[in-house]
């Protein structure tokens, strides 16, 4: 859940929202979210780290590999995502909620299926039977007393009675590991379109990572990933590194993907590896 030997403590918690920088795919309901960009003293991509830093990619994103709508790991964007999204559909059925209302949620982050150890997360949402808006604040969420996570995530989502589901997102979290006073941020934009009937979504996300020991990066879904329950089947990720340099991420079928490089030597995108998720 938190791997904290790949990445120092990587990204250790998420819980709502997630992506949109693909041309085209402007957020929804006129909300304004975050671009994320290139941290400073981002990491140099060579040919002994791009295997590691793909695999760390997609692992902090949680969709190559992973149905769209079943129990993410807490440690993933997509994690944050599916409480955004359970939030607007929990909205949407509630009777209690008019237009213009407003609700709002506090979770202690002791509940089970938040393997934490203090802190909550404050939800508030605005909307009716067919949209919503709303927010996350994660107030100093601690896992095992060690890692804690503060910042917000805002969101807005639609739905209709043929199962399709549409949602954006964005914001920004801070983990810090209290046990070396490290901190990484994350800044995430996101949007997804779902049907609840057949599984079959389609996504697109940007999302920056920095603070890591080895130096950040920039991920974001140059194609949009689609698939449905099984997992993506279909996409492409790029991540930018230091120094102009470049991954590219094929996802060929499910849980597979070819490995690009560019390490800017003006030879372009080179064949690198093949990964499994």
């Amino acid at each position: 859940m938190i791997n904290t030997k790949a990445i120092g403590f990587t990204i250790a918690f998420a819980i709502v929202g997630t992506m949109l920088l693909i041309t085209g795919c402007g957020g929804g309901g006129g909300a304004s979210y975050p671009t994320p960009g290139l941290p400073a003293n981002a990491v140099v991509f060579d040919s002994f780290n791009a295997t590691d830093i793909a695999n760390r990619a997609v692992s902090d994103s949680g969709y190559v590999g992973t149905s769209a709508r079943q129990a993410k790991p807490l440690s993933s964007l997509k994690a944050v995502m599916e409480l955004a999204s359970d939030q607007i559909r929990s909205t949407d059925q509630s009777s209690s909620i008019t237009t213009g209302a407003s609700q709002t949620i506090v979770i202690d982050c002791t509940d089970d299926f938040i393997p934490s150890s203090g802190g909550n997360i404050t939800i508030t949402v605005n909307g009716n039977e067919s949209s919503a808006t709303g927010s996350l604040t994660f107030n100093s969420c601690t896992f095992d007393g060690i890692v804690t996570v503060n910042g917000s995530i805002s969101f807005d989502g639609t739905g209709n009675n043929a199962g399709d589901f549409n949602f954006n997102g964005g914001g920004s979290i801070t983990i810090t590991d209290t046990s070396n006073s490290t901190s990484i941020t994350m800044v995430m934009r996101f949007s997804e379109s779902v049907n609840d009937f057949d599984g079959t979504f389609k996504s697109s996300f940007s999302f920056s990572i920095e603070g890591l020991p080895d130096g950040g990066f920039l991920v974001e879904s140059t194609q949009p990933l689609v698939g449905d329950m099984s997992g993506v089947t279909a996409g492409q990720i790029m991540i930018s590194g230091g120094n102009g340099t470049r991954i590219r991420i094929d996802i060929t079928g499910l849980n597979m993907a070819d490995v690009f490089l560019d390490i800017n030597d003006g030879n372009g995108f080179q064949d690198h590896s093949s990964i499994n998720f």
